[in-house]
């Protein structure tokens, strides 16, 4: 409706329209600014969808299938992140930290270290216990970064027995709890 108001108010110093909704001439400008709005909303849409920072559906879901990403069922924000962090990798020169600065730009939060003469890289997930949630897209995103030619060892970590002694849990304890419970205590100190 903003259309129609605008040309409404154009043309109201003319007076030779009859503006009224019922009339002709306003049927026609009403059509018309309703036209006008619909130009104006898809305009909108585009210029949204065009731009990683703002792209909230289709545009950023041809970004992630244009980059071959997994669908890791992140939030909007951290979608956005992964495709700006994707963006940003083309040419570089790849060292280890670079690489540690690339998936962690792409939202995975990783420790990645080099086992000397191996082409070796071992990955873990610091301050996290078990697979992390959507660990084989997760897996997917490093390999789409790292170069192909290493070979990626993934270290995680579980609640040893060491642990359970260090918490003070008996068997009778650690009954109470889940596995994911378990999993999710912090480390002892």
């Amino acid at each position: 409706m903003a259309y129609t108001q605008f040309l409404r108010a154009l043309l109201r110093p003319l007076q030779v329209y009859d503006l009224k909704e019922s009339s002709p001439s306003g049927g026609e400008l009403c059509a018309l600014g309703a036209a006008l709005d619909g130009v104006q909303n898809l305009l909108e849409e585009g210029l949204r969808e065009a731009l990683v920072p703002t792209a909230q559906a289709q545009g950023l879901e041809k970004m992630e299938a244009l980059l071959g990403l997994p669908a890791l069922g992140e939030s909007l924000a951290r979608r956005r992140e992964t495709v700006k962090g994707l963006l940003l990798l083309g040419g570089r020169a790849m060292t280890l930290s670079q690489a540690q600065m690339d998936i962690t730009a792409c939202g995975i939060p990783c420790l990645l270290e080099e086992v000397p003469g191996e082409f070796r890289i071992l990955i873990s997930f610091p301050g996290q216990r078990g697979e992390p949630e959507n660990f084989a897209a997760k897996q997917a995103l490093i390999q789409e970064v790292l170069p192909c030619h290493l070979e990626l060892e993934y270290k995680l970590s579980y609640l040893t027995f060491g642990e359970m002694d260090a918490y003070g849990l008996t068997w009778q304890d650690a009954a109470a709890y889940t596995f994911h419970d378990l999993q999710s205590l912090p480390e002892p100190a």
